[in-house]
């Protein structure tokens, strides 16, 4: 019975300190390899969960990744696994962040720290894609959204994005007009 749970955390650990060592661009980057991590390879969620949990960890206050380790770590093991989930999501990144920052400091001039952090953002954004992707596909292909919906999302990015429209009166019209539409 006890070496069962402590294989829980001893996974939930090895599994959130892997994520934070070798995941670049944060929270919103972290997010497919914390879906392939507890959805595909452990098994943990269900790909509903996990995006329900993406989108709770959204309104939260804090981190997402945090947030959604919290989470996933209280749905394995409780309470122990939600603070293992933390520590090993934070921890390890933290000592690498540090250690790395510090060696280039020390060896690269400024200007290839910032082309470093040019090639980094891009890989970001492909990782943000691709939940986006993975993400949306599922909900459509589940009817969970329509195309009203779709067309939406999209008209409240272009106007956040490109015409730079007021956040908050966007979000207001949006979420009027989605459950006008999803009322019908």
């Amino acid at each position: 019975m006890h070496v069962a749970i402590y294989t829980k955390y001893f996974h939930l650990f090895l599994t959130f300190a892997k994520i934070s060592l070798f995941s670049f661009g944060g929270g919103n980057g972290m997010l497919e390899v914390l879906r392939y991590n507890t959805v595909e390879l452990r098994g943990w969620l269900t790909i509903e969960e996990f995006n329900l949990i993406t989108g709770v960890s959204v309104v939260l206050p804090g981190l997402n990744a945090l947030n959604i380790a919290c989470i996933i770590g209280y749905k394995v093991a409780g309470i122990v696994g939600a603070v293992i989930s933390m520590f090993a999501i934070s921890i390890p990144s933290l000592i690498v962040v540090i250690t790395f920052y510090g060696l280039m400091l020390s060896f690269f001039s400024p200007q290839t720290i910032k082309s470093f952090q040019n090639i980094l953002q891009y890989a970001v954004i492909v990782l943000i894609a691709n939940i986006i992707y993975n993400t949306g596909s599922n909900l459509v292909l589940q009817h969970h959204i329509s195309f009203m919906l779709i067309m939406l999302s999209a008209a409240l990015f272009i106007a956040l994005a490109i015409f730079k429209l007021d956040t908050i009166l966007c979000l207001f019209v949006f979420i009027v007009i989605g459950s006008l539409v999803n009322k019908v």
